[in-house]
């Protein structure tokens, strides 16, 4: 997530070409690599602060394991940019976004207040993408990208819908988003 964030944040609301992300991306690997070292001693030392990472970028060297995983998470993060090359052109709005709720009822006593954070979030000519990340494969129908699901099959114990937890967090990250994308087609993706 955070190496994703960072990738994409200096083109928060601009236009994304696939000459963008080649140049940017694809063609500047260094930038990539440092990206995930500030990403693993992130994790390592669960940091929060920039200037902590900061910190430690210089003196601190990534080996054996964790270099392995580096390495894994490199390929992964290349294969979403790679994905990303075939759906332009987009505007990314915005990654790793903190929402807030409140669905109301008529007795305030039972309002629900309801959070969460977007992996990513992308304007296309057909409306409002949310995407959250995973590490497996959806099963998608290839003629319009779309997740083939049945909302109610994510409550049927009998229903063979895969990920289940998954379809259904970003069905909730799509009523978390619904009042800032009124009246705009909102699709949730995996």
């Amino acid at each position: 997530h955070y190496v994703m964030e960072h990738l994409y944040k200096e083109f928060e609301n601009q236009e994304i070409s696939q000459e963008i992300l080649e140049e940017k991306i694809i063609n500047r690997q260094e930038k990539l690599d440092l990206l995930l070292k500030r990403a693993m001693i992130k994790e390592i030392h669960q940091l929060n602060k920039e200037e902590e990472i900061d910190n430690l970028m210089e003196v601190y060297t990534i080996k054996g394991i964790m270099q392995l995983t580096m390495e894994v998470i490199k390929e992964y993060v290349l294969a979403c940019v790679k994905q990303d090359i075939a759906i332009t052109p987009f505007v990314y709005v915005g990654g790793e976004k903190n929402y807030h709720r409140v669905l109301a009822n008529e007795n305030p006593a039972y309002n629900i207040k309801i959070k969460g954070t977007i992996d990513r979030i992308d304007s296309r000519n057909d409306g409002i993408h949310i995407i959250d990340y995973k590490t497996s494969n959806v099963k998608e129908d290839k003629s319009n990208n779309q997740a083939l699901i049945n909302i109610a099959d994510l409550f049927d114990p009998d229903s063979k819908v895969e990920k289940k937890n998954e379809l259904l967090q970003v069905c909730f990250y799509k009523l978390l988003t619904a009042q800032e994308f009124t009246g705009k087609n909102v699709s949730c993706h995996l």
